[in-house]
């Protein structure tokens, strides 16, 4: 395998196996060094965030989707908010969200990676908010 310098780092003590699980038969990377990923909130610990006005809420679905389904209390992600949040101090807490919280998990990523301590990925985002909290909010 080959790596850049910054990647090699990451790499260190890397444990690279063929694994047999319930899914299939494949690849398992261990990455000891790398990173955690962003933590997931549930819907059910966003709402008492919110509700005590302790996150800000960060959507980062289109604007086609936002007209199905969508929380007054989320910021439509676009380039103007994307400024704003850049310009928060690193301590802000946000949680950002989507359908089901695979898009949103990248932008916590990204956010983390600008270096924002207290950066979330809303658990099967507004899907399991419309199943868990507000069923007022439609699926789709």
């Amino acid at each position: 395998m080959l790596f850049d310098v910054a990647s090699a780092q990451r790499a260190r003590g890397a444990a690279i196996d063929w694994v047999e699980t319930v899914q299939g038969e494949g690849l398992s990377i261990t990455l000891p060094e790398a990173p955690a990923p962003v933590p997931q909130m549930s819907v059910q610990d966003l709402k008492a965030r919110l509700d005590a006005d302790q996150v800000t809420l960060v959507d980062v679905r289109s604007d086609e989707e936002r007209d199905k389904a969508s929380l007054d209390s989320a910021l439509a992600m676009n380039a103007d908010l994307m400024a704003q949040l850049e310009a928060m101090p690193r301590e802000t807490p946000l949680a950002f969200i989507c359908h089901t919280g695979g898009r949103s998990q990248v932008a916590a990523e990204h956010f983390r990676k600008l270096g924002f301590s207290e950066v979330y990925n809303v658990a099967g985002g507004i899907d399991a908010w419309s199943k868990d909290i507000d069923p007022t909010i439609p699926t789709y």
